[in-house]
């Protein structure tokens, strides 16, 4: 209220309301007041304790009290249901309001997560494998990966059970995982082995002639410049690079022996079996004679012998002659 005579007119009208005598401006009046301010309420509450204290109503004046208070009283009520109403609603959408921003910051960090995932550059993880040495490691997904002397296998950090692809320069020995829908590729320098879950050999070092995939066990596709090749347990796929040539035939050797350091061969010749021992014991072995090359023998090398028992027994089962400079190998 502005001054003590509009407070005072106020609470006449109040008290000809509750006597029953106001009028319907006079109510809307009231109403007015009561919608203007909340504490208008309050001293409504009052007044109305005032009047009961003063006041012993008499029959006619109950009548009039009861239809004027189910009309302007009801209102009232309700005027004081709906402030609750709202200061409950204001409660509840508060905590939705707190629940929704937790959510969309949920789902903002998960989708920025996922954008920078899908669209950031790749970054690669290499494992090298100096001569002389093996290594074994086992890839996100599982897989096991055996590494010969001399290799190198790569992967991106995007690796996963979706994107499982590796790139493989020198010789490796795989147990895939299996991930159900999601193919494991080997990238070499002439062909992709595709599997979904297997065991499998792959021999693809730079400097031999051959590319070749030896399969142990399952299934895998040898993809080539849009044409494919299945290979069945028992068999392996051999690509000249020279010549271009892919063809597959059965495993005659043991292809994963150098897991154990062992050499087992019915028939290599000279130059394959130098560029083996030159990265099974970190030499150079030099054959300087050019018709040796393809000179093909049999060998079996069990007890890991050393790069000096090898010769020896070189020399004895092929009649080379053999001269050593510290790791330069020669044979004439």
């Amino acid at each position: 209220m502005t001054n003590i005579k509009e407070f005072a007119e106020m609470k006449g009208l109040v008290k000809r309301y509750l006597d029953g005598l106001s009028s319907s401006s006079e109510d809307k009046s009231i109403e007015q007041f009561l919608k203007a301010d909340e504490k208008n309420l309050d001293l409504f509450r009052l007044w109305e304790k005032e009047w009961e204290q003063e006041y012993q109503s008499d029959d006619n004046t109950q009548k009039e009290w009861d239809w004027t208070n189910n009309v302007l009283g009801a209102y009232i009520v309700n005027m004081e249901e709906q402030e609750n109403r709202k200061a409950h609603l204001q409660v509840v959408w508060h905590h939705l309001m707190q629940a929704a921003a937790i959510v969309a910051f949920i789902f903002v960090s998960s989708f920025a997560t996922w954008y920078i995932m899908e669209h950031q550059s790749p970054k690669y993880y290499a494992c090298n494998v100096p001569y002389g040495s093996k290594t074994q490691i086992t890839l996100p997904d599982g897989s096991k990966v055996w590494l010969n002397a001399g290799s190198r296998l790569t992967y991106s950090n995007q690796f996963d059970n979706r994107n499982r692809k590796v790139q493989l320069q020198g010789e490796g020995y795989f147990e895939v995982a299996k991930h159900q829908g999601a193919e494991f590729t080997v990238n070499t320098k002439g062909y992709d082995v595709i599997v979904k879950g297997t065991h499998f050999d792959v021999s693809a070092y730079n400097d031999d002639p051959n590319i070749v995939t030896s399969l142990l066990e399952g299934s895998v596709e040898i993809a080539r410049q849009g044409q494919t090749m299945m290979l069945k347990p028992g068999e392996n796929a051999s690509l000249n690079i020279s010549s271009g040539s892919l063809v597959k035939s059965n495993i005659k050797n043991e292809p994963n022996a150098w897991i154990d350091r062992r050499i087992s061969y019915d028939a290599i010749s000279t130059g394959d079996l130098a560029r083996i021992l030159s990265r099974e014991y970190a030499v150079n072995i030099h054959i300087l004679n050019p018709e040796l090359n393809q000179r093909k023998f049999a060998i079996s090398l069990r007890n890991k012998e050393t790069i000096s028992e090898v010769i020896s027994t070189l020399q004895s089962i092929a009649s080379f002659k053999v001269e050593r400079n510290g790791k330069d190998i020669y044979i004439r």
